[in-house]
């Protein structure tokens, strides 16, 4: 059974497939045993191909890197009006949410989401 729902992570509607886990997806997508991990840790409920796909790759990339080292401009983060703004990659790295309500947030936090979830 499918649901029209909104892509927890770029907002765009989609028709999600019935929950697998805590996240429901768009299409049946095969993943890596550690982006399955990964999207354990999320508040994400429904993800579009292309998020998916784009969560998949960046885990990808993350395994072929060994530590971070010096953070990287661009990679790591960019600068915006005198501020580091830290990426998405970065925050998978970093392998938690601190509930900052991060701009590029990898694990889907959002504090409108959760007084909607409270209700």
């Amino acid at each position: 059974m499918s649901v029209q729902m909104n892509c927890s992570r770029c907002g765009i509607e989609v028709l999600c497939n019935e929950k697998k886990g805590n996240i429901a997806f768009e299409n049946d997508l095969v993943f890596i045993e550690q982006t399955k991990i990964f999207l354990k840790k999320t508040l994400y409920n429904c993800l579009c191909s292309q998020c998916s796909k784009d969560i998949n790759n960046l885990v990808c990339d993350l395994l072929k890197e060994e530590e971070i080292g010096e953070l990287q401009l661009g990679k790591h983060y960019y600068m915006e009006v005198g501020y580091m703004v830290f990426t998405e990659y970065f925050h998978m790295i970093r392998g938690y949410c601190c509930k900052s309500n991060c701009r590029h947030c990898a694990y889907g936090f959002n504090p409108e989401n959760l007084v909607k979830r409270s209700k």
